[in-house]
């Protein structure tokens, strides 16, 4: 993880960190994870900030994960970085209170690679705009009464 995390810190691309670079994108995902402006975030919070900071951070090496569907690789970096580049940065609207979106990635027969990056669009773009967090899940088990509390 240290490699990735090294790589997303140094905003300047110079080999090297400041201070101020660490401060800011420290300071950045905590604003995002904030998404209630309480000034405390939860675990959930901070670990979806940072997956879709670092997306390379995944499993699999070379590539941005697994699809634990299928066993295969998914999630090219220069997919999720093209996707990264033209979400919005901020939601046209703040939502009264924190929102989560659980998203399915199940499919049945041919498993297409846009089913994994769509779920990390939909992760990203919460994140980036601050409207909600979002759960990841490829087990259908998970859409039950107890997990919409």
């Amino acid at each position: 993880m240290a490699g990735p995390l090294f790589i997303v810190l140094d905003s300047d691309r110079d080999g090297s960190l400041t201070r101020d670079e660490m401060k800011a994108s420290f300071d950045k995902w905590f604003t995002q994870a904030d998404i209630g402006n309480s000034g405390r975030i939860t675990m959930e919070q901070l670990v979806g900030v940072l997956n879709a900071a670092m997306p390379s951070a995944a499993p699999s090496p070379g590539s941005g994960g697994w699809n634990p569907q299928t066993g295969k690789e998914v999630l090219k970096q220069s997919d999720v970085d093209a996707m990264m580049a033209v979400l919005p940065d901020t939601a046209p609207a703040k939502p009264l209170r924190p929102r989560k979106v659980l998203v399915l990635c199940r499919a049945q027969g041919f498993v297409h690679s846009s089913i994994p990056l769509a779920a990390r669009m939909v992760e990203a773009l919460g994140i980036k705009t601050g409207a909600w967090t979002t759960v990841i899940t490829y087990d259908a088990a998970d859409i039950n009464a107890n997990n919409f509390k």
